[in-house]
């Protein structure tokens, strides 16, 4: 038990040290992965589509 108390103060202690970033650095950041996400998102679905279309044309003919 007391080995898990030592680390729960390693912990805290190391999170002390950490550096989080302000709000607006939060926000940049989440628009960027949120923009990202969603062209990967468009693209994953033109490239499923052209799939489908490939299949339909030249296979279940």
């Amino acid at each position: 038990m007391a080995n898990y108390i030592e680390q729960y103060k390693a912990a805290r202690k190391e999170l002390k040290k950490v550096r989080w970033p302000d709000a607006p650095t939060v926000k940049e950041t989440s628009a960027l992965v949120g923009v990202a996400t969603v062209i990967f998102a468009a693209y994953l679905y033109v490239v499923d589509m052209a799939f489908i279309q490939f299949f339909r044309t030249f296979l279940f003919k």
